[in-house]
């Protein structure tokens, strides 16, 4: 029962490699281990809880929509489609994926507002190729619903269940009211003392440290808001 979740903890370090087109070698393997050594990812990884795969499909929507940005243009409707099965995907592993795509959602918001104007955008490019890409608003939304149907029905076997989908917004709402936890003390301890100092250093480098006009290859990079 383990190795589900611990196949979707690597298919997260996995997803990371497609951002290679938008992100230099040091900041790619930086970004792969702090990941790596994040210790939501590696708990929730041995653990049968649905948080992982929450995870995952968010890592593959962020993925599908800045490879959207530098995508042929016949592509961008395949990323667009793949975006909305990430969303689905999501919601249909439990209701923790709201505040998920909540928090993504500003964070998209803000990078796309903040971003340079310039060849190096990368966020507001990819949300607008997107939205005006013939067909790709479609296919992200047959993405999302295609991806739903099947989940919440378990492949079409229970119809009824659909109603899980309205259920999963009604869980996430008691959860914000009133939620307790059986994660470890030590859990938190770790995640204070090391990894949050450990993953607040690699993102003032990111922030403080700019890159070089040209990158060695014009490569456009991905905001640290996001």
């Amino acid at each position: 029962a383990r190795i589900a979740p611990a196949l979707l903890g690597i298919g997260i370090l996995a997803l990371l490699f497609a951002l290679r087109p938008l992100l230099s070698t040091p900041r790619l393997l930086g970004m792969t281990l702090v990941a790596a050594l994040s210790p939501s990812l590696v708990f929730a990884s041995r653990t049968v809880d649905p948080v992982i795969a929450v995870a995952f499909c968010t890592t593959l929507l962020v993925v599908a929509v800045l490879r959207a940005g530098i995508a042929r243009p016949e592509a961008v409707i395949g990323w667009a489609g793949l975006a909305g099965v990430a969303t689905g995907g999501a919601i249909a592993s439990g209701p923790e994926s709201i505040t998920a795509l909540i928090a993504l959602s500003i964070g998209l918001a803000v990078a796309a507002t903040t971003e340079t104007n310039d060849d190096r955008a990368t966020v507001r490019p990819a949300l607008q190729r997107i939205g005006r890409a013939p067909g790709a608003i479609a296919a992200f939304g047959a993405g999302f619903v295609i991806t739903v149907v099947v989940l919440f029905t378990r492949l079409f076997s229970q119809l009824g269940a659909i109603e899980g989908l309205w259920l999963t917004f009604a869980d996430w709402g008691r959860m914000m009211a009133s939620q307790t936890t059986t994660t470890p003390v030590q859990f938190f301890f770790f995640a204070v003392l090391l990894y949050e100092i450990f993953a607040l250093t690699f993102a003032l480098v990111a922030v403080l440290t700019s890159e070089r006009p040209d990158d060695g290859q014009g490569r456009r990079i991905i905001p640290a808001s996001l």
